[in-house]
């Protein structure tokens, strides 16, 4: 089980948490709330220089500032989780080497491959310290926060006591860089719905990794009429593509227990403004969105994806807003409800607007 320790946060986070996952560690700003729902946000690069924190503001540019305005967005009751990427390349570059399978010196994602579920494994590490600080399991005896002390997002008490609480719904929002671990995710749900159809004996599997980043959409006639007529996307079900996988790769493995359920309980997805220097900014690959649909039709899943010009109008990296579209169209025709959302259209684009659109978004489990 992760191991978990606790200091006080300068700036007004409720507490910080140092989760050691089987990866490494993760440092965890968290607010917490009364019920089983929870919002988990992963944060992108880091502002370091300080001309730029003092032109945009901490208010902007803060962590702190983000869990608080999180809180005020998620609702008193809600747990919020606002994960920091695992180290910083040069310029304050985020990378989350214990969340994805393989990337660049940098942090830029290496495709986003499921074996092992890397993102799903740590995530369930963090959850369960939280569940367990909250039950007093780490020695203190209660659940309030280091910080200010009142432990909630809206001054509520910090949970349950007992460890007994399990969050079963999250919300998981990846800002800028942070939606890299998103994408991690939902191929590893992706490759869970294979492994389920093959342990319920369809002995057709279809192919079970999520290759590197394909390039701008193709022409597909159920993708485009999905995205082009605004078609009711469940009455376009994509069916689960079926290609023999390389002689190499390993059928799907189901995960265990823990990471199942934490699968499970993720039911909104939202990109706040995501954007990468390489493709690779949403999943673009059918037959992982075709097993995402699998997954819609077995649990509910919810995906929103939230841009500015900041982001979608970047002539010089055209790839964003293909990969978007692309991405929104994929999963429309598998019947999974993935809704695209403009901020401060007309603008020109500025750093920012890239910030305040956290400010922008609600986080609620049924939306926006």
């Amino acid at each position: 089980m992760a191991a978990t320790s606790r200091h006080a946060h300068p700036g007004g986070a409720r507490s910080v948490l140092c989760v050691r996952g089987p990866a490494g560690p993760s440092e965890v700003l968290l607010a917490g709330g009364s019920s089983n729902s929870a919002v988990v946000f992963f944060e992108g690069d880091q502002i370091l220089d300080d001309d730029t924190r003092d032109l945009l503001g901490p208010e902007r540019w803060s962590p702190d500032a983000h869990l608080a305005t999180l809180c005020g967005r998620a609702g008193a009751d809600t747990s919020v989780l606002l994960v920091m990427p695992t180290t910083l390349a040069a310029g304050g570059q985020a990378c989350y080497g214990n969340l994805l399978a393989s990337m660049t010196a940098v942090g830029e994602p290496l495709g986003f491959k499921p074996q092992g579920y890397p993102a799903a494994t740590h995530l369930a590490a963090i959850l369960a310290s939280v569940q367990a600080r909250d039950g007093g399991e780490d020695g203190d005896g209660g659940g309030g926060g280091d910080g200010d002390g009142d432990g909630g997002c809206g001054g509520g008490g910090g949970g349950p006591s007992g460890g007994t609480r399990r969050f079963s719904e999250l919300t998981l929002v990846g800002f800028s860089k942070g939606a890299v671990v998103l994408n991690q995710l939902l191929a590893e749900m992706a490759w869970r719905e294979e492994a389920l159809l093959r342990a319920a004996g369809d002995g057709q599997e279809s192919t079970t990794s999520v290759p590197a980043p394909a390039p701008a959409p193709a022409d597909d006639t159920a993708v485009a009429a999905a995205a082009a007529t605004g078609t009711d996307p469940v009455s376009l079900p994509l069916p689960l593509p079926r290609r023999p996988p390389p002689p190499s790769a390993a059928p799907p493995e189901p995960p265990s227990d823990s990471v199942g359920e934490l699968l499970d309980s993720i039911h909104t997805l939202h990109f706040l403004d995501a954007g990468l220097n390489c493709r690779g900014v949403h999943l673009t690959d059918a037959a992982a969105a075709a097993a995402l649909g699998q997954r819609h039709r077995r649990r509910p899943l919810v995906v929103h994806v939230h841009g500015t010009p900041r982001q979608w109008g970047d002539r010089r990296r055209p790839w964003i807003a293909a990969e978007r579209d692309r991405f929104q169209a994929l999963l429309c025709a598998a019947g999974v409800p993935a809704h695209v959302h403009r901020y401060f259209e007309g603008q020109p684009p500025s750093l920012r607007q890239h910030f305040d659109i956290i400010g922008q978004v609600q986080m609620r489990p049924d939306g926006c």
